[in-house]
């Protein structure tokens, strides 16, 4: 595996897997995307904008398109810069988990389908055939590598004095919606009320509150 960053937060990881294998790429084991290896067994996932400064943890986990089971693994460590013209991570060895191995982020019941940590809408790299788009491409999905797109994430980074709930009333609307947030990050967060300066946390659209209206 590999990634790549470029300024605006930009961020182009790459891997392998068996071709066609429904992969996840995650952000301090947080969900950002679903993607799929191409018939070359190459996944592709890039994210417009979003990624802050900071350390990450970068992983894409290949899954058993029938039992959602974690069969291969690649994780490299990866830090953003305040000013990135062109950084790329060490590469880190594709790992195999054995079956009946429990992967906290990756297991089924806490993978894609959780609507309250669900990741921005992602959109293909190009459009379809079958349903032409009403206006043309970005000019970060034309520049980015064939694959899976993401326009942009949203991130917070820890400083003294933050907390859930602030964060949550800036980004959310409501401060109870602090609940989005740890839901998303809870391999970080082992209690809302206590969160740490350099944490940084992937912050999902809130699809089951009222963003914006009102305040908490």
């Amino acid at each position: 595996m590999s990634v790549d960053a470029q300024a605006g937060g930009r961020l182009d990881v790459t891997g392998e897997a068996q071709p066609g294998a429904a992969v996840r790429l995650y952000l301090n084991d947080t969900l950002v995307a679903p993607a799929q290896a191409g018939p070359d067994g190459r996944v592709v996932v890039t994210i417009g904008k979003g990624v802050r400064p900071g350390a990450y943890r970068v992983r894409l986990d290949a899954a058993d398109p029938k039992t959602g089971a974690v069969q291969q693994r690649a994780e490299a460590p990866f830090s953003m810069p305040e000013t990135a013209a062109r950084v790329a991570a060490r590469p880190a060895p594709t790992e195999t988990v054995r079956p009946g191995t429990r992967v906290a982020a990756g297991t089924p019941e806490a993978g894609i389908a959780a609507s309250s940590t669900a990741p921005p809408a992602v959109s293909p790299a190009a459009p379809s055939a079958a349903a032409p788009a009403l206006s043309g491409p970005t000019e970060e999905a034309r520049t980015a590598p064939p694959g899976t797109f993401v326009p942009e994430i949203n991130t917070a980074k820890i400083t003294r004095g933050n907390s859930l709930w602030q964060i949550s009333r800036r980004i959310y609307g409501r401060g109870n919606r602090y609940t989005v947030i740890y839901d998303a990050n809870q391999e970080q967060i082992r209690d809302p009320n206590r969160i740490y300066p350099g944490q940084i946390f992937v912050l999902p659209e809130d699809k089951g509150g009222t963003a914006g209206r009102g305040r908490g």
